[in-house]
């Protein structure tokens, strides 16, 4: 395997955040100790710091941002200009749920100098800058690139000769491993004791929904707490066209509450969040029910019906059991659609098992 300097950006502003987040603290350790031990499978480790920034360890060696205040790519060019080997992992100081494992897989595919870089590329198809390997030749291109005030880190990377590593079929959860900690809501998120989930899956009209609705009147009548996540594939109206928060909304509010004597609302522009983000709104659950997410690793219930002519759809790793109404050719247990029962108690099984 190639010698890998494993870099870590810790320039960065912290704005939204009010505190430097590489000294936030995650399971007693701040955020760049724990990242800074998760990169053992480097040769040497470095950390790109800012003027106002300050941080010691023996075994990590200290680097000053070359270019300042032009985001990640700032730390990509200071580490590719500084550093002795001749490839670089980055990563972000932010994003403390690395580890070691992850790196191996990445560093796997690091074999032959074919590619300028070999980039993550998520379940969405988006690549992403972090988790990915660069090669030093690439710093002639970057400099160029940075002289004429281009700073987006993704065109750059579509510019060069790079091989993709896909995690869809790994044992990997992008939305924890990439979880970014930049406000106070994803520190929470992060920190706070996150409810069990399971995901309902299964591909369009297969009866999700009606799983999904007799599973939570199983539980609740059992006494327990249930929130439900569903994705929208689409854009969706959260709000009744015509009322007072409606015309709020549609007047550019960033954000729109409405209560009641008994229950709130509120509707905020956000981008798309991993799941452990959105677990923060559900402190209290004993149970979360996700319903789709067929192509996640997230453990689920997968839902097959003979009339939609559409067989399995997602990764059996993930699957705990199938929810059918005709037999499958599987050695994973299956049940009948009806037998609420049994289904709700694979849920309970692997609850206690993970626990």
């Amino acid at each position: 395997m190639k010698k890998v300097a494993g870099v870590i950006v810790a320039g960065g502003k912290s704005s939204r955040m009010g505190t430097d987040k590489m000294y936030l603290t995650y399971e007693g350790e701040s955020f760049i100790d724990t990242i800074v031990n998760s990169l053992q499978p480097a040769s040497s480790v470095y950390v790109v710091l800012n003027d106002q920034q300050d941080y010691v360890r023996k075994e990590v060696v200290i680097l000053s941002d070359l270019i300042k205040e032009i985001g990640p790519i700032g730390g990509l060019y200071t580490a590719l200009a500084s550093v002795v080997e001749d490839y670089v992992y980055l990563w972000a100081c932010d994003m403390p749920n690395h580890c070691k494992d992850f790196m191996n897989y990445v560093l796997s595919y690091v074999e032959e100098d074919l590619y300028d870089a070999y980039v993550i590329c998520m379940p969405d198809g988006k690549i992403s800058p972090f988790g990915s390997v660069y090669h030093k030749r690439i710093l002639p291109k970057l400099k160029t690139y940075i002289k004429q005030e281009k700073y987006k880190m993704v065109d750059f990377i579509e510019s060069l000769h790079i091989k993709k590593i896909y995690l869809n079929y790994t044992c990997f959860d992008p939305s924890r491993i990439f979880m970014n900690i930049n406000t106070p809501i994803h520190y929470v998120a992060l920190t706070k004791e996150c409810p069990s989930y399971i995901a309902i899956s299964g591909s369009k009209n297969s009866g999700k929904t009606t799983l999904m609705t007799n599973l939570i009147g199983y539980f609740t009548a059992k006494g327990l707490q249930v929130g439900t996540i569903k994705h929208d594939g689409h854009l969706f109206e959260a709000d009744v066209k015509g009322t007072d928060s409606y015309r709020h909304k549609q007047a550019g509010a960033a954000r729109t509450l409405v209560y009641d004597a008994e229950k709130l609302c509120l509707v905020k522009d956000q981008q798309q969040q991993g799941i452990e983000t959105l677990l923060a709104y559900f402190s209290g659950m004993d149970l979360v029910l996700l319903e789709g997410f067929k192509e996640s690793v997230y453990p689920k219930i997968e839902v097959v019906r003979e009339a939609t002519h559409i067989p399995p759809v997602c990764n059996p790793e993930t699957v705990l059991a199938y929810a059918s109404d005709y037999l499958l050719d599987t050695t994973i247990q299956q049940y009948e659609l009806q037998d609420i029962e049994a289904l709700a108690r694979v849920i309970e099984n692997y609850l206690k098992r993970s626990k």
